[in-house]
């Protein structure tokens, strides 16, 4: 099963509506499960589900899939099972509806817990610039492949000192693609990232997965919604949202985690909020 599929449309252009091949984003039934017992099932893109796996177990169940765990795969025409057998032990609350969005406060009944339960995350990236993370999030679009033949799947990116590459997963779900590249993070480079550069807009769920693996830093595209905000100054973490050019808008702590000095305003873009 491949991220891109194929189907028969009408594209309607300058009054005329012409029947041809079109690609579209895959979108199935991703079920995960741990020692044998379902633990949810989410709509997502087909392919990395074993990255989608340790991310999502990582960022939600605060889980490191280790060598000594088991991830296999089964496909059939309902979609992808992956099973996570492990010998330690995995606090886990399992969700029997299907998460089609965020269900990061799905056992959540108090707003202030949402900010206030969140970990301080305690990284500072004295050597980086703000510019540097903004063209990170640029670079982001030349591994948007899904997104270039479709226009319907979110990127998300780790961010690393140089020389290590930004690395990148994409999923139909900006959600699902937040875990898939911080599982393939703890698969493939045992290195701490200075930031989390998504497509989309930031909302208070990105902020949580960020958090819960000690990521300092998120930009994105798109702007902040409030509880993003508040919860990423209750996490120590910064946000530099808005992007667009050279101008951004900063929200979070600024001291101490960016190289070169910010000042009140130059004429450099960016606002700190």
């Amino acid at each position: 099963m491949k991220n891109i599929s194929s189907i028969t449309a009408h594209v309607y252009r300058q009054q005329e509506a012409k029947l041809t091949k079109e690609d579209t984003a895959t979108e199935c039934l991703v079920r995960l499960h741990v020692n044998n017992e379902h633990l949810t099932s989410l709509l997502a893109s087909p392919e990395q589900p074993d990255d989608l796996m340790r991310g999502h177990m990582a960022t939600e169940h605060n889980y490191v899939v280790n060598d000594q765990d088991t991830i296999t795969i089964e496909v059939d025409k309902q979609g992808i099972d992956v099973h996570l057998t492990t010998d330690s032990a995995v606090v886990k609350q399992s969700r029997r509806n299907i998460v089609v969005s965020s269900c990061g406060a799905c056992h959540q009944h108090n707003l202030s817990a949402l900010v206030n339960d969140l970990p301080i995350v305690d990284q500072s990236c004295t050597t980086t610039t703000i510019d540097a993370i903004v063209e990170s999030l640029y670079s982001m679009r030349e591994h948007q492949h899904g997104f270039l033949q479709t226009g319907g799947m979110h990127a998300a990116g780790l961010f690393f000192e140089e020389p290590v590459p930004l690395l990148v997963r994409e999923d139909i779900g900006r959600h699902n693609a937040v875990d898939k590249v911080i599982g393939a993070l703890h698969l493939q480079r045992p290195l701490a990232p200075i930031a989390l550069v998504i497509s989309g807009r930031c909302g208070w769920d990105i902020v949580a997965k960020a958090a819960r693996t000690n990521i300092p830093v998120i930009a994105s595209f798109g702007a902040a919604s409030s509880l993003a905000v508040e919860a990423a100054r209750a996490s120590n973490i910064t946000l530099v949202s808005f992007v667009s050019g050279d101008k951004a808008v900063i929200m979070g702590p600024l001291h101490g985690r960016f190289s070169g000095t910010i000042e009140k305003g130059n004429d450099s873009g960016f606002k700190q909020g």
